[in-house]
């Protein structure tokens, strides 16, 4: 009667373990399930990486990303000051050490880990929560670095494309989530001073004042003084003309 109650309570405890174990991979298995775009609504997207000490366990808020438009394409910049020493590591593929060194990231929601996208891992075939980062090589140390980052929800990676095609397989747009590409590069110093320009060019400029039009004023010819001068020169004479007159008056 003892062995029957212990080995039924044994196979209880057994029972209540197993269920325990499968509700907690089912719940890691939902929190990991890739997002379709129109789950990312109301979501934050941000960049994590080695630039900002991978948040440093939750301190550093994320570089949040923006699609103002609405088009499910975020865009974003990582922009180093200054790079340091601390910010180099080593890419790994897929947890393999690769030997190369550079500046690492990723694409996350929310500030966490639960869902975040990196390069294209062909072993596990996706992008969605790779354990491979998104990788600069070798920034110089002591210079600033301007990195311009999209995320596009619309469409799966160029790589998973063409790794189902050689399968001759094509992903379902309902599978896109497992394979939205991080699309990256550096900016280049001569595009920022563009930009900048671009920037200052859009600010409202206040016209220029239209200068004064002097009014040339009509000049009044000067008649005045030519009557007076004509007058002048008539008392003149008639003044002359009368000497004249009276000296031949006094000869006679």
């Amino acid at each position: 009667m003892n062995k029957a109650r212990i080995l039924s309570a044994a196979l209880v405890a057994a029972m209540v373990s197993t269920a325990a174990v499968v509700a907690v991979s089912a719940e890691e298995e939902a929190a990991a399930a890739p997002l379709n775009k129109s789950e990312l609504d109301g979501h934050s997207v941000g960049l994590v990486g080695s630039f900002n000490n991978w948040s440093d366990a939750g301190k550093i808020k994320d570089i949040v990303m923006n699609d103002d438009d609405h088009d499910y394409i975020w865009e974003g910049k990582i922009e180093i000051d200054n790079v340091t020493e601390d910010m180099i590591q080593e890419l790994y593929y897929d947890k393999t050490p690769s030997g190369k060194k550079g500046i690492t990231f990723k694409v996350r929601l929310d500030n966490s880990w639960a869902s975040s996208w990196g390069q294209y891992e062909p072993d596990a075939d996706r992008t969605f929560n790779s354990q491979t980062n998104c990788f600069i090589e070798n920034p110089e140390i002591g210079k600033p670095l301007t990195i311009s980052v999209k995320f596009d929800a619309n469409r799966p990676s160029d790589e998973a494309v063409a790794a189902a095609k050689e399968l001759d397989v094509e992903i379902e747009e309902t599978d896109y989530g497992k394979y939205y590409p991080v699309i990256y590069e550096v900016v280049k110093s001569e595009e920022k001073k563009e930009e900048s320009k671009t920037e200052e060019s859009k600010k409202e400029e206040t016209p220029a004042s239209t200068p004064a039009v002097e009014e040339k004023k009509e000049e009044t010819p000067a008649t005045g003084d030519a009557t007076s001068a004509a007058a002048l020169v008539g008392v003149v004479l008639a003044s002359l003309g009368a000497a004249v007159v009276m000296t031949k008056k006094s000869r006679e």
